[in-house]
């Protein structure tokens, strides 16, 4: 998607007279992936209602609906289920992205390195914060 957005998008806004500043970029990103956390959660909400293992004796989590030895799930496109995933990767490149190249061109010369370290340290400890959330990330 990156190249998408190198050749296509930012040519096209520019062209267009539209300053997308760095700043502008990032929270762009914020609230592309607020938007994608939203279809997630409706997406989520729909595919419970979808799935034929709601309630009686099979009211098990959608992941695991099996009845009477057959894996039941729920009827829906995998580019219905992939908008979430391509949300994120574009909140990625206006925010991530964005935010490595304006630290790198904002530090002085002799910091860029510690820096950059620093904004990579960030991403590690949202790694290990999300691994360590992981056993409390259960379907209901």
């Amino acid at each position: 998607m990156i190249p998408i957005f190198d050749y296509l998008i930012y040519p096209f806004l520019r062209k267009r007279g539209i300053n997308f500043s760095p700043i502008k970029r990032i929270y762009t990103g914020f609230l592309v992936a607020g938007l994608a956390m939203v279809y997630a959660s409706v997406l989520e909400s729909y595919q419970n209602k979808l799935t034929p293992c709601r309630g009686g004796e099979y009211d098990k989590q959608p992941a695991a609906c099996e009845i009477d030895g057959v894996h039941y799930s729920t009827p829906l496109n995998v580019w219905i289920v992939s908008g979430p995933y391509i949300l994120v990767g574009m909140s990625e490149i206006f925010a991530s992205i964005t935010s490595l190249e304006y630290a790198f061109t904002k530090a002085p010369k002799r910091m860029k390195s510690v820096v950059m370290a620093f904004s990579q340290f960030q991403t590690a400890l949202s790694s290990a914060l999300n691994f360590a959330l992981v056993a409390v990330n259960v379907e209901t």
